[in-house]
């Protein structure tokens, strides 16, 4: 299953293929959120300049504009920038509220159980110049982010 579940004893020498009993792991909750969440279609992004933080954004039919952040095996921080707001029919400048979700490892094994994201809540965002930069504070080496945010009214 591509490393989406976890079963007892999973990656120990204790592991027994024949026991029953699986769950879901983080790879397996981030891409539910993208099978689900990322519709309507998709914006262009960039990879950061050291290539480590890339990104995948939409501008869903339900109005509300997601960012999935992820790096490659390190710690650090990052920063996503969020342009040409006006084509979703923001304002050039103003408050944005954004709404964030991480996506880790269970702390003990990366087979571990996680029943769903982590809701990190929301942020009002100060921003100009249409466009808007989002922090990424990567503390670990595996966990993903999630930003979403309401679009303004957008013509068809």
């Amino acid at each position: 299953m591509a490393s989406l579940l976890g079963k007892p004893h999973a990656n120990t020498p204790s592991y027994n293929p024949s026991q029953k009993g699986y769950w879901t792991n983080g790879d397996y909750q981030l891409y539910k959120y993208y099978a689900t969440n990322m519709t309507g279609h998709r914006v262009g992004t960039t990879v950061s300049s050291d290539l480590k933080l890339d990104t995948y954004s939409t501008v869903g039919t339900d109005g509300v504009v997601r960012v999935l952040a992820g790096v490659r095996i390190t710690m650090g921080t990052w920063y996503v920038t969020v342009t040409n707001l006006t084509a979703v029919g923001l304002p050039a400048a103003g408050t944005l509220n954004i709404h964030t979700w991480g996506f880790p490892v269970a702390a003990d094994v990366h087979y571990g159980e996680v029943d769903g994201p982590n809701d990190l809540g929301s942020v009002a965002y100060t921003y100009t110049g249409n466009a808007v930069t989002l922090p990424v504070y990567q503390k670990d080496n595996t966990t993903a982010y999630a930003f979403e945010f309401a679009a303004g009214s957008v013509a068809a």
